[in-house]
């Protein structure tokens, strides 16, 4: 943002230099200074939620890994109760869905791009990353629809957080069903927590 800043140069733990900078408002982006802390705060706050979608498709693509080893048990037991076969099965809906609203593939890694599937939820992080780039490579003030779709997508990823966190806790009781608690994987750490909205 335009204004007077104080900038320190720090070598090894310990203040170098200290200098104050202007930072002047871009010619080819004709703002006023409160159009461009819309434009500023807009595109943060999009970069800040991609942050954290990020965070939740390494999550789900590490699950995805810890299911496949708990269906691999259930192939080789000789009887597994009902219970974890439902659990089992339960979880299974809930990565799925989670895997195409944060647009992560079935196998090893993930990815953006793609929308949503015959009216089904889109994918969320591929929207922020769409919307977040044409913002980044405006020099207008982001359009009404732009902002009304980053605050939507706002919501959409308060609800992906806390679907992925309660699959992040799901997941261990699905081993507890099948009878293999000692097979369990390490529990993973909850995503987040979101970034204030701005």
């Amino acid at each position: 943002m335009p204004g007077d800043y104080r900038v320190t140069l720090v070598v090894d733990g310990k203040d170098v230099a200290t200098k104050s900078v202007r930072v002047s408002g871009d010619k080819d982006m004709p703002m006023t200074d409160a159009e461009r802390k819309t434009w500023h705060d807009t595109a943060l706050g999009l970069h800040e939620l991609q942050r954290v979608a990020n965070a939740a498709a390494d999550a789900v693509t590490t699950l995805g890994t810890h299911v496949s080893a708990a269906e691999a048990l259930v192939k080789t037991a000789a009887n597994v109760p009902a219970a974890g076969k439902t659990a089992l099965a339960d979880v299974n809906t809930k990565l799925a869905d989670l895997r195409r609203r944060l647009g992560v593939g079935q196998g090893q890694g993930g990815g953006g791009g793609g929308g949503g599937f015959g009216g089904q939820q889109a994918n969320t992080r591929g929207q922020l990353g769409q919307t977040k780039g044409q913002i980044m490579n405006s020099t207008s003030m982001p359009t009404v629809q732009q902002i009304r779709v980053a605050g939507e997508l706002r919501e959409d990823m308060v609800k992906l957080v806390d679907d992925t966190n309660a699959l992040i806790a799901a997941v261990p009781a699905v081993y507890d069903a099948l009878g293999a608690s000692g097979a369990k994987p390490t529990a993973l750490k909850p995503v987040g927590p979101m970034p204030a909205a701005r």
